[in-house]
C-alpha cells in the first residue's frame, strides 16, 4: 500500500477479495515502520473476512542494502507479534535481496487463504442448501395434510 496516507482512496479498491496483505516499511524511516498500524488497521476496517477468519499478513522491510537503518529489527518483531503477524522480510528491491522468498511466501500464504475460506464458503453453502431442502419439503409435507 502506498506510504501517503491522502492515497488511501485509491488503495481501497486493492483490498477487496484481498487473500493475502503486504505491508511494506522503508528500513530507513521511523515514520514509515510507525504507520504500519494504519494501513493494517485501514485494511482490516475495509474487508469483509470469510468465516471470520483473518487474511494472512506479510510485513517487508525494503531498503536493506542502505546502511542508515532507523528501524530496530526487535521493534518490529514485537510489532509483529502484538499483531499476530508470522511472516516478515528485510529485503532490497535494489539487489533482490530475500525478494523471492517474500513473495513465495505472500502467494503460499494467499493459496492456503483461499483454500481454506474455500472449503468453509462450501460447506456453509451446503448447509444453507439441506436447510433450504428440509424447509421445503416440510413445507410440501405440510401443505399435502391441508
Amino acid at each position: 500500500m502506498p506510504g501517503l496516507r491522502s492515497l488511501r482512496s485509491c488503495s481501497v479498491p486493492y483490498y477487496r477479495g484481498a487473500d493475502c496483505c503486504v505491508l511494506v516499511y522503508d528500513v530507513t524511516s521511523l515514520k514509515s515502520f510507525e504507520s504500519l498500524n494504519y494501513w493494517r488497521d485501514d485494511f482490516l476496517t475495509e474487508i469483509s473476512i470469510p468465516n471470520g477468519k483473518l487474511c494472512p499478513f506479510v510485513v517487508i522491510g525494503n531498503k536493506v542494502d542502505l546502511n542508515n537503518t532507523m528501524v530496530d529489527q526487535e521493534w518490529v518483531k514485537l510489532w509483529n507479534r502484538d499483531n499476530g503477524i508470522l511472516s516478515y522480510f528485510v529485503t532490497s528491491a535494489k539487489d533482490s535481496t530475500n525478494v523471492k522468498e517474500a513473495f513465495n511466501t505472500v502467494v503460499k500464504n494467499a493459496f492456503d487463504y483461499k483454500q481454506k475460506t474455500y472449503i468453509y464458503e462450501t460447506v456453509n453453502d451446503q448447509k444453507e442448501q439441506n436447510s433450504r431442502l428440509f424447509c421445503c419439503g416440510l413445507f410440501h409435507v405440510a401443505n399435502n395434510l391441508f
